[in-house]
């Protein structure tokens, strides 16, 4: 099985409160099978729509190989 989750499984482990979001609706899916306890959901990280004070930290693993085309312009 793909590992999906790693950076909330290590939270959760840790006694964290984590959520997750991912761009890839079968990665999130794996995501919630392999990290149950996490909050895990669809969505661009390039518009979160929280507010500032939603969380204590922002983590992110970037997709390093050209998975993914970037959507619109560079600078967003």
């Amino acid at each position: 099985m793909l590992w999906s989750g790693a950076i909330l499984a290590e939270a959760t482990t840790s006694g964290w409160k984590a959520e997750g979001l991912d761009i890839d609706p079968a990665a999130v899916q794996t995501a919630r099978h392999n990290v149950p306890r996490a909050v895990i959901r669809k969505g661009d990280a390039r518009n979160l729509d929280l507010p500032d004070s939603h969380m204590g930290a922002y983590v992110s693993n970037l997709p390093f190989g050209q998975q993914y085309e970037v959507q619109g312009s560079m600078r967003d």
